[in-house]
């Protein structure tokens, strides 16, 4: 059940994101338990927590770094291996066919989920730039999605949110939607 006040906070995303891991990125590739370890106490922590909640950010800006980097490696190491990815249709057609209304299983499908968005948009860069903690293992994010297409060579700049949901610091599903309404309403919220 979503909290009774729900908080959206900003997202700080850096304009560029690095080539390279930072430290403690280094670290989880080095000790990749710690990842869902750190992440389970997160979640724990009471949502309207000061300290939950910046590092629900910290953990959302780290996360995006990563996948703009496309360190794919690092990404599946907070994946559950059953992990389910799935986005909805949308009407206007602005998502790929290849993701629309499909449902992608495992590291596998997060990989097949990836090449596929990145087929479509030859430079995707996915920028956070609101968080939602749910407070029951759910975090509500609304992205930015730019870019160009790959066929057409078009400037994308595509607004979305995805609704994560953790198991026991991991993530287990990813859901992507294109309308707030329709991702509040998945997350239980309207």
């Amino acid at each position: 059940m979503a909290p009774k006040q729900l908080i959206r906070e900003p997202v700080r995303f850096p304009a560029a994101t690095t080539r390279h891991r930072k430290l403690d990125e280094r670290v989880w590739a080095l000790l990749p338990a710690l990842i869902p370890i750190s992440t389970a106490a997160i979640l724990r922590l009471p949502p309207r927590s000061r300290i939950r909640r910046a590092l629900v950010l910290y953990w959302v800006r780290r996360s995006y770094e990563i996948v703009n980097r496309r360190d794919f490696e690092l990404a599946l190491a907070a994946q559950d291996p059953d992990v389910v990815i799935s986005w909805t249709a949308d009407p206007g057609g602005a998502i790929a066919p290849d993701l629309a209304n499909k449902e992608f299983r495992g590291h596998d499908g997060f990989r097949r989920a990836w090449d596929a968005w990145l087929e479509a948009f030859e430079d995707l860069r996915v920028e956070p730039e609101e968080v939602s903690d749910l407070g029951d293992g759910r975090l509500l994010i609304g992205v930015r999605s730019v870019g160009r297409g790959t066929a057409s060579g078009a400037p994308v700049d595509q607004h979305g949110f995805t609704l994560y949901t953790f198991r026991g610091g991991k993530v287990v599903r990813q859901e992507f939607f294109v309308d707030r309404d329709r991702a509040e309403r998945a997350a239980g919220l309207t």
